[in-house]
């Protein structure tokens, strides 16, 4: 009987603590969520970035940055990115992906030996952050597959296991000779778990 009252006595404190406090809600309102450093078939340095709008809301893009720890890569962004969207940046011009209108066009190159993005909001503070630790880029590749790196979960952390290969089944676009993209350019990861 005692040990009856004890386990209610506790779950009961339990649920009242899940009560009180509040829920966690996501910190990172736009997460770095693909990386193609790596190029594509058609031209290695066809590289590009996507960025995911994580809220309901969406996102005025002025004002935020988005930086290469190697200074390779500064990009003033402008424009908005829709609520649970994707914004498509490319280098150099918009054939990229070739059927797939980006929504900005930047200078500068991803090493493919690794370097560290940083994703710098309006107010100055970092948003988010791809290989946050340095050295090599936790996934994706170059020659000859030229496969982009997806992020797990948009909400995780920027770790090594929160990057993967893209799996060279869900893929969309084309790069500029026709050849079909590895990676999933303004659309869900191919290893986008769902944490909602």
């Amino acid at each position: 009987m005692l040990k009856k009252k004890l386990l209610l006595v506790f779950f009961s404190g339990f649920i009242f603590l899940l009560l009180i406090i509040p829920s966690a809600s996501p910190q990172r309102r736009v997460s770095i969520n693909e990386i193609a450093w790596g190029g594509t078939k058609a031209n290695p340095y066809d590289e590009w970035i996507e960025l995911r709008n994580n809220t309901e809301k969406d996102i005025l893009l002025d004002g935020w940055k988005l930086l290469s720890e190697s200074g390779e890569i500064c990009i003033l962004l402008s424009g908005i990115i829709p609520a649970k969207g994707f914004f498509l940046l490319e280098r150099s011009d918009d054939n990229t992906i070739s059927d797939i209108p980006c929504n900005m066009i930047y200078r500068g190159n991803l090493s493919n030996k690794g370097d560290t993005l940083k994703l710098i909001n309006e107010k100055g503070e970092i948003e988010d952050t791809a290989n946050k630790d340095g050295g090599r880029w936790p996934a994706g590749c170059g020659s000859p597959e030229y496969i982009s790196m997806e992020r797990v979960n948009p909400l995780g952390e920027d770790i090594p296991s929160n990057w993967k290969n893209n799996d060279c089944k869900t893929v969309c676009g084309l790069d500029v000779k026709g050849n079909p993209i590895s990676g999933t350019p303004a659309s869900e990861n191919s290893v986008f778990l769902n944490f909602h």
